[in-house]
């Protein structure tokens, strides 16, 4: 269940820091650009407990066994080229605008 929820609060959250940039431009409030780093970073902290979870829970912090079950599970993949994706960006410090 903690893996469940910790996935679907990321998701939503991710779904909601990319749509801030479109609000603000439909709605024309600039100051909605102030959040979305805070709003980012908050899901990059979900995303890193639900990796926690996965890693801690499912796998038991056996990382060979993480790592050759990556490949295996397309959505264990894909969840872990999006944490990549976003631990990169969330780190780098780009403006993305």
């Amino acid at each position: 269940t903690l893996i469940r929820a910790t996935g679907d609060w990321t998701l939503r959250g991710l779904c909601l820091t990319l749509a801030v940039t479109p609000l603000r431009q439909m709605l024309g409030w600039p100051e909605l650009l102030r959040f979305r780093r805070l709003l980012g970073l908050l899901t990059f902290g979900y995303a890193s407990l639900h990796l926690l979870g996965y890693a801690w829970f499912d796998m038991g912090l056996d990382w060979a066994d993480i790592v050759h079950d990556i490949p295996k599970r397309p959505f264990v993949l894909v969840g872990s080229l999006a944490f990549a994706l976003l631990a990169l960006i969330t780190s780098s410090g780009w403006k993305v605008t």
